[in-house]
């Protein structure tokens, strides 16, 4: 993959492959809010003829681009690591480069409904195994909750990471795909004990994994809910548990959800705000994290005695906190040592 290949690549089609989704369709392109910081109003445009982003609200200097603009700044690496990126990214694509793919009117859930899984086993594809690292998951860690899953799409084979749920179904993961082969349920890791740790999506789930460190030695049961709908149909499996302690994205819907889940029970307690200023455990690992952090924040999670000793309150529940311009939400802790006005780690 060289550069004038890379820019013909249709951005549109990547972002949707990132799951990225635009909220609306202006004239020559689309409006997304913006992969590349938090933002409530959708000021990030895609030109679609011109195959150009533009970033309204952004950085002044870096505003806007190509798609290897856009993959430098999402996925803070080089050129050269982007590129191979996209290698990885046409080669396991599950549609075709020459149709375009119109979001709206080619739901996820369509795509999903025509994919068969033909067989599976150990993860050896050279391709996932980079992907592994590009996500910073260990390979062996990575074999004992994944498999290489093959499966068939538009009557062409394609492969990925597979995470099993509870129904024999697959959660799917390569670097130009993300969906999941029927049928579509949670993943309970019940390990006998009376402390369950909630995740969204596997990739989180690992992360934690990684950034704990010694986790066989955590006395806690994992449950991957695949699918934040799936919240409601896990309640009473969760409720079984003396806490919960839930690892949610903080995006509008996983903090909504989060705070719901305060009226429900005081067995509910709030963990990302270990990682406030990202989306989830994946984002904290690979994203601008200093070794320090890293450091700290294992002693942190491996402090049992300290963790129990925090308990989340669901009134006054936001304070906006501001780091790299950002205004981001903290929850505010029910602790006799907390400082709002000091940093997490």
């Amino acid at each position: 993959m060289n550069c004038e290949k890379a820019k013909k690549i249709s951005l549109v089609d990547y972002l949707y492959s990132l799951n990225i989704k635009p909220k609306r369709k202006v004239a020559g392109g689309y409006l997304y809010l913006s992969p590349l910081r938090i933002e409530h109003d959708p000021s990030f445009k895609v030109d679609a003829v011109k195959n150009v982003y533009f970033d309204h609200g952004g950085d002044k200097i870096r505003n806007g681009g190509t798609i290897i603009d856009f993959g430098i700044a999402y996925h803070h690496c080089g050129i050269s690591d982007f590129l191979h990126m996209l290698d990885q990214y046409v080669s396991s694509h599950p549609v075709p480069m020459d149709i375009r793919i119109e979001p709206q009117l080619d739901p996820q859930s369509e795509i999903e409904k025509k994919i068969t899984v033909v067989s599976f086993g150990q993860i050896e594809s050279p391709a996932l195994i980079r992907y592994l690292k590009f996500r910073k998951i260990p390979y062996e860690l990575a074999q004992r909750f994944y498999c290489e899953v093959k499966y068939e799409l538009y009557k062409k084979l394609y492969y990925a990471l597979g995470f099993k749920n509870d129904k024999g179904g697959y959660e799917l993961r390569n670097p130009g795909f993300k969906g999941s082969a029927s049928p579509k349920a949670p993943t309970f890791i019940d390990r006998g004990f009376d402390e369950v740790e909630v995740f969204e999506g596997s990739m989180s789930f690992s992360s934690f994994l990684v950034v704990y460190g010694n986790w066989e030695e955590l006395e806690s049961n994992f449950l991957i809910l695949n699918s934040l709908s799936f919240f409601e149909k896990v309640r009473p499996l969760l409720e079984k548990h003396r806490w919960i302690n839930l690892h949610l994205d903080r995006d509008k819907a996983g903090m909504k959800r989060t705070l719901k889940a305060f009226g429900y029970s005081p067995k509910y307690r709030n963990v990302s705000v270990h990682y406030w200023c990202y989306n989830d455990w994946n984002d904290f690992l690979t994203k601008k994290c200093t070794q320090k952090r890293r450091r700290i924040q294992k002693q942190f999670l491996r402090s049992k005695t300290k963790r129990k000793s925090l308990s989340f309150i669901s009134t006054g529940f936001f304070l906006l906190k501001k780091k790299r311009n950002v205004l981001a939400p903290v929850p505010i802790l029910k602790d006799e040592n907390f400082n709002p006005n000091r940093s997490f780690f």
